[in-house]
């Protein structure tokens, strides 16, 4: 199983002079309202980003920062119609050349995917990290010059690319707990979370409307403000 992912195989939009441009796919739509001429607010994320999505329960996933650097720079140089060979694309773990660990990695991708880890995980890539990728990329592409031609091609390119950054973090992410379960512990697993309580669960994941993190958020800062209170008076 090859998990090199790249971003050479892009959504091709053809334009020709007066023609009208035909209606987006929803993540081409869902794109281009992340674009929003102006570029996205890219603020870090608050102390309890994600904790009522249960985030801190789906597998380790590695560090996104290079993924994100190198996903928007593949984006900008496709954008500009530069060769594939030009743009960096998303570090992918090697190939799995061994057959066992490449079916374990298999039964881990079904595994995310009956216990709600793949939607979480593709929902955070959306809501999060392609917000930061567009901000990387309005740092290099002014979007108030675009045509509207011009912005729904972007927006393909940035679509496809969100796509292709969650299998490689799905990859990545599976390699590692493939590394670390055996087959029957992933069977087991995958029969334990197969129910429609898991599915609730995440379906409560995924429509959580951040109001957990923020009343954390507080309870947070106020403990913070207190610890510091009380040590100044000397208590």
């Amino acid at each position: 199983m090859n998990h090199h992912l790249t971003l050479c195989a892009v959504l091709c939009v053809a334009f020709t002079a007066g023609s009208a441009i035909a209606a987006p796919a929803p993540q081409t739509r869902s794109m281009l309202a992340i674009l929003s001429l102006s570029g996205p607010d890219a603020k870090a994320s608050d102390i309890t980003a994600g904790l009522s999505a249960g985030q801190g329960a789906a597998p380790p996933v590695p560090v996104p920062d290079a993924l994100t650097r190198q996903t928007a720079e593949a984006v900008t140089a496709l954008y500009n119609n530069r060769t594939a060979d030009q743009a960096a694309s998303p570090a992918a773990d090697a190939a799995v050349t061994d057959p066992a660990l490449a079916e374990r990695v298999g039964l881990a991708r079904a595994l995310f995917r009956v216990d709600g880890t793949d939607a979480l995980i593709r929902h955070f890539v959306e809501t999060e990290h392609m917000k930061l990728i567009i901000a990387e990329v309005a740092r290099h592409i002014d979007f108030s010059k675009l045509s509207e031609s011009d912005k729904y091609r972007l927006a393909a390119i940035a679509a496809n690319a969100q796509t292709e950054l969650e299998e490689n973090i799905l990859n990545l992410s599976a390699t590692q707990t493939a590394q670390l379960m055996t087959k029957p512990e992933l069977l087991q697993l995958m029969a334990a979370f197969d129910t429609d309580a898991q599915r609730k669960l995440t379906d409560v994941r995924l429509h959580d409307d951040g109001k957990t993190d923020s009343l954390a958020e507080l309870d947070i800062r106020l403990a913070q403000y207190q610890i510091v209170k009380q040590y100044e008076s000397g208590q």
